[in-house]
């Protein structure tokens, strides 16, 4: 994706590699139609300064020998500029609708799918340019298709200060407006229980001090589980 700033179209002609760029900046653009072009059966995609780490594609390969896994995804984590870890992601498993309507729990550069799950699904969707991971795996997730989880890091995300934060104020409409879409198509007593959660993360502090009522809601939790 461009208007990039060292040469990367280039250096990737120099290497005979083929590399779709789009010098309007627009990253769906430039995956969707690098998807279109893909011929392997196992697609993921690295964005930014996200690395690969030993040995990922083989085990990668490896999961995939099951025929009945069509996703998987990766814990990962997100590495300051200094080296120190800002974040961590995916260590969760198990993955449901209702969990990804809460929070997003896959990473989207640790995630790797086949390209006929991915076709099934209807790809990519530009009507959420700033957070098209998470529409899909929201859309695969409804689709019935299972994210299944490896436990070995298969990728690091670098922070580099242009990465991440940045895009926060149009990340977070979209994120919103999925949620919203999604929750509708949860049962009752999934609703129920992400709005519970939601609720007692707002009356943190005020349960803390009437530890009665946040033993009451707890038990309320658990009946409805």
């Amino acid at each position: 994706v461009g208007p990039s700033t060292d040469d990367t179209k280039q250096i990737f002609k120099e290497y005979g590699i083929p590399i779709i760029y789009e010098d309007n900046n627009d990253r769906t653009d430039a995956a969707i139609n690098g998807y279109k072009l893909a011929t392997g059966e196992i697609m993921g995609w690295l964005m930014y300064d996200d690395e690969l780490l030993p040995g990922a594609l083989h085990k990668i390969n490896l999961a995939f020998q099951n025929s009945n896994i069509e996703w998987v995804y990766a814990p990962m984590n997100i590495i300051n500029i200094d080296g120190s870890i800002a974040e961590r992601l995916g260590d969760e498993d198990n993955i449901t609708l209702e969990k990804m309507v809460e929070k997003v729990k896959i990473p989207g550069c640790s995630s790797f799918f086949k390209k006929e799950t991915y076709n099934k699904v209807g790809g990519l969707s530009r009507d959420f340019p700033n957070t098209n991971d998470y529409e899909l795996w929201l859309r695969m997730i409804d689709a019935g298709v299972k994210p299944h989880q490896i436990k070995d890091d298969l990728v690091v995300f670098h922070l580099t200060g242009m990465n991440r934060g940045s895009e926060t104020e149009k990340t977070t409409p979209e994120v919103k407006k999925l949620r919203a879409i999604y929750f509708k198509k949860l049962s009752l007593g999934a609703k129920i229980r992400v709005r519970s959660r939601q609720y007692r993360a707002k009356l943190k502090p005020l349960l803390r001090k009437f530890p009665i009522v946040n033993n009451f809601l707890r038990y309320l939790y658990k009946k409805i589980k």
